[in-house]
């Protein structure tokens, strides 16, 4: 017989009857804007020109947004709302990059070249961690005697590495890319698109989350001073991860619009009114008292 979940630390069944009543809004409202989403990306697809690569940074960037807001979609009606946070928090930071490169329209080109320019340096990087005849390379190669999964591990062909690495240095050569100045870092794209108190009060918490150094969402205090540990898929993160994700796909598609698509104000004005706006209001003011998860020590 298959093992069964010891129920005090995770009960499916409970979870998802708890977050039932939030996921009856939240789930309609973000796959609304994940399926607008699609066709946006498609249209403005269509609609970009001149060189490719000046236009792939923005439009990469928007099809992440809409993706992850996707699997959150995905997360939320099975209350698996903590996982869902290291996604809403790619969503901001992907946010926080399209804005910038959308910003100006003079800065256009150089901004998302620029962020090309970062990605290709990245890629060459990685590229020759992989070839045990590069500086960076040979001790990856020493270390993978030691590695406790040497299979997970188990590098590519070398020569391969080194093809894909000159490719990518190939483009870094290009004069467009090699001109860019740097793409700004997180912190300071937060502060020139008007962020930082997001970035301060959401972003950093969710960030110890997404790397494992967080507490405060597994481990409970009551009013007693006793400690205790919530159950699994404890669903009170959902509404806050919900109404970011909402916010943040929505931002995307109306400053991806307003770049490759000028002209449909209106009609994306009328679909906001219709679809968007009354449910992403309810969920934003929505108070529903879940349950409390929790277990004594």
């Amino acid at each position: 017989m298959p093992t069964k979940p010891l129920e005090k630390v995770l009960n499916r069944d409970l979870s998802r009857a708890s977050a039932r009543e939030f996921a009856a809004i939240a789930c309609p409202l973000l796959r609304e804007l994940v399926n607008n989403g699609t066709h946006v990306f498609m249209r403005c697809w269509s609609s970009s020109s001149g060189d490719p690569n000046e236009n792939a940074a923005p439009l990469i960037l928007y099809l992440h947004i809409v993706e992850f807001v996707d699997a959150i979609e995905e997360l939320l009606p099975n209350s698996c709302m903590v996982p869902a946070v290291p996604l809403v928090r790619s969503c901001f930071e992907a946010l926080l990059q399209l804005e910038y490169i959308l910003d100006n329209d003079g800065c256009y080109v150089e901004r998302s070249l620029s962020w090309l320019k970062r990605y290709a340096k990245k890629r060459v990087a990685y590229h020759e961690f992989l070839d045990p005849t590069t500086c960076r390379g040979r001790p990856i190669a020493r270390h993978l005697a030691a590695d406790k999964d040497p299979v997970l591990a188990r590098l590519p062909a070398a020569e391969e590495a080194r093809e894909r690495a000159c490719s990518w240095r190939r483009l870094l050569s290009d004069p467009k890319l090699s001109g860019c100045s740097s793409f700004p870092n997180t912190d300071d794209l937060s502060k020139k698109m008007r962020r930082h108190a997001q970035y301060t009060y959401l972003y950093r918490r969710w960030s110890s989350i997404a790397h494992a150094e967080d507490l405060l969402h597994a481990v409970v205090v009551d009013s007693g001073g006793h400690a205790g540990v919530r159950r699994l898929r404890d669903p009170r993160e959902g509404q806050q991860v919900a109404v970011c994700a909402a916010h943040y796909i929505l931002h995307a598609t109306l400053a991806t619009l307003r770049k490759f698509r000028p002209g449909e104000e209106r009609s994306t004005a009328q679909w906001y009114r219709r679809e968007v706006k009354n449910p992403l209001e309810t969920l934003s003011n929505l108070e529903i008292d879940f349950v409390e998860f929790r277990e004594p020590y």
